[in-house]
């Protein structure tokens, strides 16, 4: 048995996306966030250099990374819309698979004097292990920090999953008052129609929801609703998007939540709510509907997603600690500096929620405004 590894810069070629397909398909996880057509979106919509990392076993693909590059650090290129990121491999690869997968992969950031940052990766996962084995094996560093967590419903049977949500009293009340006074009713869209006008509707809903808070949303900028459309369309291609909503009598949608399939799991990705009806919480409302939806198709684990939003816990039974990942050469003080003040914000969560809430907002209102100045610039100067 022989292994290869290639890595290469640029879009990957219809080839790789074949083989990737396939092994997507036979991987561990079959992560929704890893999905062989939204990868493919994001290589065409990233400003940054894809970069794929291959592993093969006697010709076939039997793991695979695919990263983007700048200025000689990788990250996940699933790190654009993501809860967690994590590593394709086959799920027949044997542990001397997995550990000649990483090694490989570091053997090649080594050579190229890059540095890689893995963000929203399992704690649990079984090859990080493997992973801080083969960074000292080639010399480099290597900084493991807690992040965040998913918390999680987990239930032995989907039956299960509808009969905690029923013994929840206050969610149980939310869905029958806007049931009953309001008729709203309970919508579940597994395939694209009606995908743009509800995407819209969603974005709309969502900058109400955060207007004047000091973290307004996203959506104001029409190239993030573009974005998520192709996220969407990307993830109904492959049957993995489910789309969630509360819907009054004339047809105004009232609370939304985009559902990723990977079974047993439900991963309750996104979501918001009209805020004119949030004295009944129509998100929590949704949540009761989509326990029962999750029963009638044999799922039963509802998986929050990253952030511990204390309205998860409403319902959760166990979490998922992630963690983030700096491996680099030592000649890179600047990513080993960053590595060192990240570990250092989540040591002192004081400093961490005034970087989130006041700092990280500021700096991208001014990304914002350099933007548009360079828009304006570009327009300028194609006048002249």
């Amino acid at each position: 048995m022989t292994h290869s590894a290639l890595i290469s810069s640029g879009k990957p070629s219809e080839a790789f996306w074949e083989a990737y397909e396939y092994l997507w398909k036979h991987s561990a996880e079959r992560s929704p966030f890893e999905a062989p057509g939204l990868l493919r979106y994001f290589a065409e919509s990233t400003l940054e250099t894809p970069t794929t990392f291959s592993f093969y076993q006697d010709g076939v693909l039997r793991g695979a990374v695919v990263l983007k590059e700048r200025h000689g650090v990788c990250t996940f290129l699933s790190d654009l819309k993501t809860d967690v990121n994590t590593f394709v491999l086959d799920r027949r690869c044997s542990e001397a698979d997995r550990r000649t997968f990483c090694y490989a992969l570091l053997a090649a950031m080594r050579e190229r004097r890059w540095s890689l940052e893995c963000n929203n990766q399992p704690l649990r996962a079984d090859y990080l292990r493997f992973l801080e084995m083969a960074a000292h094996a080639n010399g480099l560093t290597w900084t493991l920090v807690p992040h965040s967590v998913c918390p999680l419903l987990e239930a032995n049977t989907p039956v299960e999953v509808e009969r905690h949500l029923q013994k929840n009293q206050r969610y149980r009340y939310y869905a029958q008052r806007l049931r009953k006074q309001d008729g709203a009713l309970f919508q579940a869209h597994t395939d694209a129609e009606g995908l743009e006008d509800w995407v819209e509707a969603y974005c709309n809903a969502h900058v109400q929801r955060w207007a004047n808070t000091p973290t307004p949303s996203d959506f104001r900028d029409s190239r993030r609703r573009q974005f998520l459309l192709g996220c969407l369309r990307a993830w109904h291609n492959d049957g993995l998007a489910v789309r969630f909503s509360l819907c009054l009598p004339d047809g105004r949608r009232i609370a939304f939540a985009i559902g990723l399939l990977q079974p047993p799991a439900l991963v309750f990705h996104a979501t918001t709510f009209d805020p004119a009806f949030a004295r009944y919480s129509p998100g929590k409302a949704l949540i009761f509907h989509i326990a029962g939806w999750m029963a009638q198709n044999n799922l039963s684990v509802l998986d929050f997603g990253d952030g511990d939003e204390p309205y998860k816990y409403d319902v959760a039974t166990t979490e998922r600690p992630l963690s983030r990942v700096f491996i680099s050469p030592r000649q890179r003080f600047g990513f080993r500096a960053k590595a060192r003040a990240f570990q250092w914000l989540k040591a002192h969560p004081h400093m961490e929620s005034i970087y989130r809430l006041k700092m990280k907002p500021m700096a991208a209102k001014i990304a914002v405004l350099l933007h548009a100045l360079q828009e304006m610039m570009e327009v300028l100067l194609a006048g002249l």
